[in-house]
């Protein structure tokens, strides 16, 4: 029900739905990432909020740290995009890291990528929410595609261009 209530998901699934059931074209691909971090996104998202704080050597307030999330970096997006150009039939494939990781260690490795910052939290829920889930073994098996960006690079990527500053 949690899931139906946010309008940006009930979106998706309606397109998904219009795309599977009212079209006649047999060649469709849906890619379905995680929380896609890079160059281009608002200042507002977490990354480029941490990223900001840490360079300016500021506080990153956490008040979820032990929340989890599942990060992909835009560049590992367009290469999924290209490896799925050609595709035949229906196909539908999770984009995400190998691994979840916690708002805590992206913090500290936003800190650790700009060498200043510290982080406060300033409410320690110890319950995990996981805000991402989804097998991204598909696309591998069958494609060979895997995300090369590791969150260290990508963040070092985004700090060289400044483009947290957007």
């Amino acid at each position: 029900n949690q899931l139906i209530n946010n309008t940006y998901i009930l979106s998706k699934i309606i397109s998904e739905y219009i795309l599977l059931n009212n079209l006649n074209e047999t060649n469709i691909t849906i890619l379905r990432p995680s929380s896609i971090y890079g160059p281009g996104l608002s200042s507002d998202k977490i990354i480029n909020k941490f990223l900001r704080q840490a360079y300016e050597g500021k506080e990153i307030l956490l008040t979820n740290p032990n929340n989890i999330t599942n990060l992909i970096y835009s560049e590992d997006v367009a290469r999924a995009c290209l490896s799925v150009l050609n595709q035949k039939g229906l196909n539908v494939y999770t984009l995400k890291a190998k691994k979840n990781i916690s708002f805590l260690k992206i913090a500290k490795e936003c800190i650790k990528v700009c060498g200043s910052g510290k982080i406060k939290v300033t409410r320690n829920d110890l319950s995990t929410k996981l805000i991402f889930e989804g097998d991204g073994h598909k696309i591998e098996k069958e494609l060979g595609f895997y995300p090369i960006f590791s969150l260290s690079k990508g963040l070092k990527k985004i700090l060289k261009m400044k483009s947290f500053y957007n």
